[in-house]
């Protein structure tokens, strides 16, 4: 099963010898050898079971326990990529294993280990990729051949075929390994990337895949255009770039390409962007106001007590209701400090015009729930506006007793 994506890139020549320079989603090791180099990278598959959990170490092993015991599946896995050293205009050639670390722990470690060693000594560099390349023989469980162009254009072929959506899926995640070992995601999150994806070789629609490429990138700088947000901006702005150098590496070679009002929506884009900066400046005008404000009403209240302090002659009577939240507060601070927990959230939402629904916490939240049928979609939320009535009405219960 054959299939063919492109690698985003501005330049329209893609540099081969940085391949395997990453930290995403997990640090990569290469080995380099005379004639071939070997790229190992462990993945976590498991990122959207558990979403309130990073990509850190401890947020891995809680994920796969989780996953372990409940699920019953296992989402570690260890990509190998070992291609032959290009010539200097020539295309990038190799293979690419897929080990699964539940099932073939030991070799994955073995895998591991040697990718470690190597580098200082060419000798032992080729003593390396030789025992990963036996490993990765035995024990993968998937096996692919690819071919990469300095354009970008990525062909994957699947030596072991199912015939089924399994393929695509098997083969994307090859795709996704393989773009983040060879190029930096500057436009757009890392752990977002399935901007563009390959598309199934058939013999009727041979250059099918640069349509839907192309597609892909223009419904990703749309979907952010529809975020009203600077950053959101930004990244479609990166990836109308991407779109652009794409139409002009392979425009003369596949004239099936659409044609699109590149300029007149970067245009767009720039005065979207310009208008949010010119909102968030009036907003920060209005939120610095506010805290002058503040800031002088309590300079005038230090102002009068050191006053008082100072001058012997100077006698103010303060007022019942001034007198009755001192008392107050000294009896009661936790209820105090929750109401001005309350009152400063509330501030916030005023000041900075912050969507409750954009806090990661709800967000997450959300995600979990939306994966329940929704009459317990509609139980659960039933349940957390429940406890958030509750929780409300006991911090506020002092101040009417």
């Amino acid at each position: 099963m054959i299939y063919t994506g492109w690698v985003p890139n501005v330049t329209g020549h893609l540099s081969f010898s940085t391949i395997g320079i990453t930290s995403h989603p997990t640090r990569s090791r290469r080995v380099v050898g005379s004639t071939k180099t070997v790229v190992v990278q462990k993945r976590d598959l498991l990122d959207v079971i558990v979403p309130f959990l990073g990509n850190d170490k401890a947020s891995s092993y809680f994920r796969e326990f989780i996953s372990n015991r409940i699920v019953g599946i296992s989402g570690n896995f260890t990509f190998i990529c070992l291609y032959d050293t290009p010539l200097p205009n020539g295309n990038l050639k190799g293979d690419i294993y897929l080990l699964s670390n539940a099932k073939r722990g030991p070799a994955c470690k073995t895998i591991w280990k040697n990718a470690a060693t190597g580098n200082d000594n060419l000798e032992e560099s080729n003593e390396s990729i030789l025992n990963i390349l036996k490993e990765a023989k035995l024990n993968s469980i998937v096996h692919a051949l690819f071919s990469l162009e300095r354009g970008g254009k990525f062909t994957l072929e699947l030596q072991e075929s199912s015939g089924s959506e399994v393929d695509d899926i098997t083969a994307n995640q090859f795709f996704y390994f393989f773009k983040d070992i060879s190029h930096v995601h500057q436009h757009h999150d890392p752990s977002h990337d399935a901007i563009t994806e390959l598309t199934r070789f058939h013999n009727s629609l041979p250059k099918q895949w640069a349509a839907d490429t192309q597609h892909s990138l223009y419904r990703a700088v749309i979907r952010y255009k529809r975020f009203r947000n600077e950053k959101a901006l930004f990244r479609a702005s990166g990836i109308l770039s991407y779109a652009s150098s794409f139409e002009t590496s392979y425009e003369d070679t596949i004239p099936e390409l659409k044609k699109f009002n590149k300029d007149d929506l970067g245009s767009s884009l720039s005065v979207s962007r310009a208008e949010i900066q010119h909102f968030d400046q009036k907003s920060v005008a209005r939120i610095e106001t506010t805290r002058n404000l503040f800031f002088a009403l309590f300079g005038f209240i230090l102002s009068v007590v050191a006053l008082a302090r100072l001058d012997e002659d100077f006698t103010v009577k303060p007022d019942p209701f001034i007198t009755q939240i001192a008392s107050y507060i000294s009896t009661k601070p936790a209820a105090i400090a929750a109401t001005a927990l309350i009152i400063s959230c509330v501030y916030s939402l005023i000041t900075h015009r912050r969507d409750p629904a954009k806090f990661s916490v709800v967000k997450n939240t959300l995600r979990l729930l939306q994966g329940l049928r929704m009459r317990w979609f509609f139980l659960a939320n039933l349940v957390i506006s429940a406890v958030l009535s509750a929780l409300v009405y006991l911090l506020m219960k002092p101040f009417f007793l």
